[in-house]
């Protein structure tokens, strides 16, 4: 199962990276030339982001892959749950 989960993690990854190289594409083959500076700044600017690679951080310490956001949707699902039926029992204690 882990082997399954690091292969689906490597295909989103290769998806994620072509998506950035035809946004940089896209941006590379509009018609800036001639354009004004102001657009010209900008679609540089596209192309420069697209080219660094995007990471998703918490507090900008722990990287946030798939796998460790659906842990921590999953963790919180569970404790929430859980709270809800210590509530549910504890007002059918009261009502008794």
């Amino acid at each position: 199962m882990p082997q399954k989960r690091a292969k689906t993690a490597q295909l989103l990854q290769r998806g994620e990276q072509k998506q950035y190289e035809s946004v940089k594409d896209a941006a590379w083959s509009s018609d800036w030339v001639g354009a004004p500076v102001s657009y010209q700044r900008c679609i540089l600017f596209i192309i420069a982001k697209a080219s660094q690679e995007f990471q998703l951080t918490a507090w900008k310490f722990v990287p946030l892959s798939n796998t460790t956001m659906m842990s921590i949707l999953n963790e919180s699902l569970s404790i929430f749950m859980f709270l809800l039926t210590v509530k549910d029992q504890k007002k059918e204690i009261d009502n008794e």
